[in-house]
């Protein structure tokens, strides 16, 4: 089976370099294509997306990235590419929760997307905690320690 996606649009991000945390505080810009500007419509009324885009940097190699350990943490244990959150995937797709800043016309202002600059966007959706947020969710304990310092 072949699937074919196309950008919708480009993710403008002052971070051009791979980067291992402070995203919180990152401002940046979604360049949607001026023909779905119209999809945006309703949009404002939002406080957080969820934005869907391709990690264009991003490489995987079976041999180290399907075992690994999170953020190359020497003192967390080797999990498997599905139990993290890595950009190191078989099909390097991103999907962050970020605050909605602004929109205007098709450029819409978020923070906390964990994105390179000139990303392409694959999509984007409100959040909605009915469909978005676990309530009960458990998660190992390592995960503590992993998120120190990325937002």
């Amino acid at each position: 089976m072949m699937i074919q996606l196309h950008p919708i649009g480009v993710i403008k991000s002052p971070v051009t370099k791979m980067s291992p945390g402070n995203w919180g505080r990152v401002q940046s810009e979604i360049h949607l294509e001026k023909r779905y500007t119209a999809g945006l419509k309703g949009l404002e009324g939002f406080s957080h997306l969820l934005v869907v885009f391709f990690m264009h940097r991003a490489s995987f190699v079976p041999d180290k990235h399907l075992l690994r350990r999170p953020r190359a943490d020497k003192d967390q244990p080797k999990t498997g590419v599905f139990a993290q959150r890595t950009k190191y995937r078989p099909n390097p797709i991103g999907i962050s929760a970020v605050k909605l800043l602004s929109i205007a016309g098709n450029v819409i202002t978020v923070q906390g997307l964990d994105a390179l600059d000139n990303s392409p966007l694959l999509d984007i959706k409100p959040y909605m905690p009915i469909f978005d947020q676990v309530c009960d969710a458990s998660l190992p304990q390592w995960v503590d320690r992993f998120e120190e310092g990325y937002f």
